[in-house]
C-alpha cells in the first residue's frame, strides 16, 4: 500500500505509514485515498465502458469523387459546346444556302437577245439551254449542265483583266454578286431537227461565258455576256416566260 502523503510503500494491512506515520486507513468507499487521487472512480462500472473507436479516414474516396465530378463536368461541357457548334454550323450553312439560292435566282430564267432575231438562253436548276432563236424553241439548240462561279473569283481564274470591273464595284455601279462565270457542259445538240450530239460534242468539251447583270429599273435586268471562245460581247434582257 502506498502512503498518499510521502509515497512510501507499506504492508497491505498497515494502518499507518512506517515512514511518516500518516494514516493508511481506507475511506468509506472501501478505497485507498491514493486511488481516489489517481482518478479512479468507484461509482463507474468498468465493464460498462465502451471504447471509443477512432474515426476512419477515407482520403482515396474523396479524391476519387473529385476526379469523377471533374470528368462529368468536362464531358457535359464538351457535349454542350459540340451542340452549340453544330447549331452554329447549321445556321451558317442554311444562311449561306439561302443567300446563294437568292443570287442564283437572279440568273435563272429566260434571256432574250437585244438584237432582233438573236439567240435565247435559259438557266434552270443547274441546266442551260441555248437556242438559235427565241422564235423556235423546238429546234436548233444546245442543252447541258452548268458550273457557276459568282464574283471576281471566276474571272481571276480565267486570267482576265478585272481592273475595269473592280473599279465599277468600288464606285457602286456594279455588285460583285452580279458577276457570273458560267461554264457550260453540253450534252445534246439538235440542229435542223437532227440530234448531232455524238458528232458535234467533243469529249470533255466546255463553253465558258462571263455574264454581268445590271438592273436598269423599269427597263428590267440587262446582261452583258462575254463569250470566251471568240471574245464577242452580247446583250440579253431577262424576260417573263
Amino acid at each position: 500500500m502506498m502512503c498518499p502523503k510521502c509515497g512510501s510503500w507499506n504492508e497491505s494491512n498497515s494502518n499507518f505509514c512506517s515512514m511518516c506515520g500518516n494514516s493508511l486507513m481506507v475511506n468509506n468507499n472501501g478505497m485507498n485515498p491514493m486511488m481516489m487521487s489517481n482518478g479512479m472512480n468507484p461509482m463507474i462500472d468498468q465493464n460498462q465502458i465502451k471504447p471509443i473507436k477512432p474515426k476512419k479516414n477515407y482520403p482515396w474516396i474523396i479524391i476519387l469523387s473529385a476526379i469523377l465530378c471533374t470528368i462529368i463536368v468536362v464531358v457535359l461541357s464538351i457535349s454542350v459546346l459540340r451542340v452549340g457548334m453544330r447549331s452554329d454550323e447549321t445556321d451558317v450553312k442554311e444562311y449561306t444556302t439561302a443567300v446563294e439560292t437568292k443570287i442564283y435566282k437572279a440568273l435563272e430564267g429566260g434571256w432574250n437577245s437585244l438584237e432582233e432575231g438573236g439567240s435565247y438562253w435559259k438557266f434552270e436548276d443547274g441546266q442551260y439551254w441555248w437556242y438559235k432563236s427565241y422564235d423556235d424553241l423546238d429546234d436548233n439548240y444546245w442543252y447541258g449542265t452548268t458550273e457557276i462561279i459568282i464574283g471576281l473569283d471566276g474571272i481571276e481564274q480565267l486570267d482576265l483583266n478585272v481592273a475595269g470591273i473592280t473599279a465599277e464595284i468600288m464606285e457602286g455601279k456594279l455588285r460583285e454578286e452580279d458577276i457570273y462565270t458560267i461554264i457550260c457542259k453540253p450534252s445534246k445538240i439538235i440542229s435542223g431537227g437532227v440530234d448531232k450530239s455524238d458528232t458535234n460534242i467533243k469529249e470533255g468539251q466546255t463553253l465558258t461565258y462571263v455574264w454581268i447583270l445590271v438592273d436598269k429599273g423599269e427597263e428590267g435586268i440587262i446582261a452583258e455576256t462575254l463569250h470566251l471562245s471568240s471574245y464577242d460581247t452580247y446583250y440579253y434582257k431577262k424576260i417573263e416566260e
